[in-house]
């Protein structure tokens, strides 16, 4: 298809206005550019706060001058009932936050926010639901056929009560819960993603003995236990406590993993297509000061991004050398994070966990046109060449139009760049200029 005939001159004088007031913008909040083509979102367990950074430079983006109202953040505690963010994903132009209330008796819950302001738009799954997870960590969402969000309650009442994994509907609509045949009552989910395969794959710790060791289990997208994938008693030298999961570029599945004592080392263990332990990355060597991690994601360039627990930093590894840059300095170095750890990037699927590279150049046209004949134009990062990532903007986007008939890309349109980039940013509705499909 063709892309529609733009007044050059328009745009560019739109573009220009928008740069000018950008930069002015962020020299006012000495940050480097407010046009970044990708934002990378982290949980703060210390503060119990949700703040955001330049997903290439890791310059801090909330920072307003004030110190009247410390700690800056993106999404403060107590926004909208926050006291304890977990796993999270960008879903179009919301955030949503896995909420453990840590400091309450109450179940937790998903809230969601705007994905660009911060602002509470209401909770997914809000606390009070009796189907309400009662301590979410890893949350991933299905958007095609239609929208399913997965949450990990790795307990479902106080002390060590077995978890469970639950799901719900786009409304928040209880559907099923699920948990492990072989797991004995001793079932603790936290990470939660879907593979390569299409199974969802879900770390899960034990709260027995010595709480070392740890799984990796495999389920059905409708909740079928498919086994055990990873199985492992744990020790100096093995899994343990496995919590943060995700497959990288590579097709390998990589994990965190807890030290059994002061003798062995927190790392990064990484496993083959058939579960087959294969090699680690160390977090630092023996003998130097112990750090840990709880989550990990892949992000720009293909690194892999690693929060560090206890010093609030984030670290930027190439996995193939084994070797980190610092990405966020640490809390005792001017760092604004004192104990991260759930992260998304922006372009973070949010099923897969997968990034999706953001191009500097501006988001490209998703044509959208629905059941009932309506043509709905989205900017989106969005792979011009992928069904599948088309499907899982238009489904949601056709929803209350009868579903989706077909869709059409249009790479760097030039109406998208013109705007802010953002992965869900729409145009608005109008009747197509032609056929359109894929």
């Amino acid at each position: 298809m063709h892309a529609p005939r733009v007044n050059i001159y328009s745009i560019f004088s739109a573009l220009l206005l928008v740069l000018c007031s950008m930069l002015a913008l962020a020299g006012a909040l000495g940050v480097r550019s407010a046009l970044s083509a990708d934002v990378l979102y982290i949980g703060d367990a210390a503060d119990k706060t949700v703040k955001r950074f330049d997903a290439v430079s890791g310059v801090f983006l909330d920072g307003d001058l004030d110190p009247s109202n410390n700690p800056d953040a993106f999404v403060r505690s107590k926004s909208g009932g926050l006291d304890g963010p977990r796993g999270m994903f960008v879903d179009g132009d919301q955030l949503a936050v896995a909420n453990e209330n840590v400091e309450s008796r109450e179940a937790g819950a998903v809230l969601r926010y705007n994905r660009d302001t911060g602002a509470f738009l209401g909770a997914w799954v809000p606390s009070t639901d009796k189907n309400a997870p009662f301590a979410p960590f890893g949350i991933v969402r299905e958007a095609f056929p239609e929208k399913v969000l997965y949450v990990a309650s790795s307990v479902s009442s106080h002390g060590n009560s077995p978890g469970k994994l639950l799901t719900y509907n786009s409304n928040g609509a209880f559907l099923a819960s699920f948990r492990s045949v072989s797991s004995h009552g001793d079932f603790h989910p936290r990470g939660i993603v879907f593979g390569p395969d299409g199974l969802v794959y879900v770390s899960v710790q034990s709260l027995k003995k010595d709480g070392l060791g740890g799984e990796v289990m495999r389920f059905a997208a409708d909740g079928k236990f498919i086994g055990t994938f990873i199985s492992d008693k744990g020790g100096v030298g093995q899994l343990n406590r496995p919590e943060g999961l995700v497959f990288g570029p590579d097709g390998r599945l990589y994990v965190t993993s807890i030290r059994a004592n002061s003798n062995d080392t927190d790392s990064i263990r990484i496993y083959d297509q058939t579960g087959k332990f294969v090699d680690k990355i160390n977090l630092y060597e023996p003998g130097k000061d112990r750090v840990f991690a709880q989550a990990l994601l892949f992000g720009p360039e293909r690194k892999l991004f690693v929060p560090i627990t206890n010093t609030g930093e984030v670290r930027r590894y190439d996995v193939a050398s084994k070797q980190y840059l610092l990405f966020v300095p640490p809390a005792r170095s001017g760092g604004q994070l004192r104990e991260p750890w759930y992260l998304t990037f922006g372009a973070t699927d949010a099923k897969t966990l997968n990034y999706q590279e953001v191009a500097a150049g501006g988001p490209n046209l998703q044509r959208c046109i629905c059941q009932d004949g309506t043509t709905l134009d989205i900017c989106a990062q969005v792979d011009c060449d992928s069904g599948p990532a088309q499907d899982a903007i238009c489904a949601p986007a056709c929803e209350g139009r009868g579903g989706e008939a077909a869709t059409g890309c249009i790479p760097d349109d030039p109406q998208c760049a013109a705007q802010h980039q953002s992965p869900a940013g729409a145009l608005g509705t109008r009747q197509p200029a032609g056929p359109l499909g894929r």
